[in-house]
């Protein structure tokens, strides 16, 4: 049923909850691909305060380090029958979400949300749900109470 499942990470323990889900619902519908995405935001206090060669060293250091990150996951999703993609991009996360999921023609988003709730919410928004309120794909959300995917594997 599902051609490509994406699922965004941010190095975080609450989003790698959302791996087992991948895994089992990639297996079970045997899922050819499977899109890790990892979406860097530049601080706007660095822009202002590092000169040009300094922020281009950290860019370069944070794609090199998400790329790396991504490259670990992937390798432990990997099976004879799934293909592991992994994607960087910078911007704002639930914008650089959508334009994976389309650029990509990504059928399926499991991803996780922090659970954050009044002020917090209402200052920060919902990644997960602006996700899921515009995304031309079924999206399913992730509560993060699941036992960490790295954990699993210890």
């Amino acid at each position: 049923m599902y051609k490509k499942i994406m699922t965004p990470l941010d190095g975080s323990e609450f989003a790698e909850c959302t791996l087992p889900h991948v895994r089992a619902i990639s297996t079970g519908d045997k899922t050819p691909e499977i899109i890790l995405l990892m979406v860097l935001e530049e601080n706007r206090h660095q822009i202002t305060v590092l000169s040009g060669d300094e922020r281009r060293n950290l860019h370069q250091k944070s794609e090199d380090w998400a790329k790396d990150y991504l490259a670990k996951i992937a390798e432990k999703l990997k099976n004879d029958t799934v293909t592991v993609k992994t994607v960087v991009s910078w911007g704002r996360p639930a914008d650089e979400i959508l334009n994976c999921i389309n650029d990509h023609g990504v059928d399926m988003v499991i991803m996780s949300t922090r659970g954050l709730t009044g002020v917090s919410r209402w200052a920060f928004g919902s990644v997960a749900e602006k996700v899921m309120r515009r995304s031309p794909a079924p999206t399913l959300i992730i509560s993060p109470v699941t036992l960490p995917y790295n954990a699993k594997q210890k």
